[in-house]
């Protein structure tokens, strides 16, 4: 594949303190996986060979002795792991990571468990020439306040699953 993959591991759901005391967001158990199988998988089967992730040091210990957070993918994962007190954002992780970054970029969340279409995403962006691309979902409506530290309250969200490029375009992806 033409682009280089990045996950995005070293959040620390701020928002789920009760289920992350113990086990860091990237490693809790959905189904009989870790969440970080879902978008290792996922990237996997749409051609990806190699992919950074970004995550702490205890997440990366964790992969490497624990057999229960096994991620039984083939690509080639290059680990680099940021200080957990340096509260980096996505942008400052990105920073952190530049001199690995040779091309174009696919930044993928850990939380992202999904059966969209990744090629669409990426032959729209080269289609379109675009600055950046993104794949968003149609949000619930929640009335309620979203537990956990932060507060935050959620109403609304997208509509349908799209790309939006810099030059003020936006293409639907399934007609949305």
């Amino acid at each position: 594949m033409e682009l280089q993959a990045i996950l995005m591991a070293a959040g620390g759901g701020s928002r789920m303190m009760d289920l992350t005391y113990n086990t860091p967001k990237p490693l809790l158990p959905v189904g009989n996986k870790p969440l970080i199988w879902y978008p290792l998988n996922l990237l996997e089967r749409v051609g990806f060979e190699e992919v950074i992730i970004i995550t702490t040091k205890e997440v990366h210990k964790m992969i490497s002795t624990d057999p229960r957070m096994k991620l039984d993918v083939k690509m080639k994962l290059d680990v680099v792991c940021i200080q957990e007190d340096a509260d980096m954002g996505t942008a400052d992780a990105l920073k952190h990571i530049r001199q690995k970054i040779k091309t174009d970029i696919l930044v993928v969340s850990c939380d992202l468990i999904t059966d969209a279409a990744l090629h669409e995403v990426v032959d729209l962006f080269r289609a379109h020439n675009a600055t950046l691309s993104m794949l968003m979902s149609k949000a619930h409506e929640f009335t309620e306040t979203v537990p956990g530290q932060k507060g935050k309250k959620k109403n609304g969200g997208t509509e349908g699953l799209c790309w939006c490029g810099w030059n003020r375009e936006e293409v639907a992806l399934h007609g949305q």
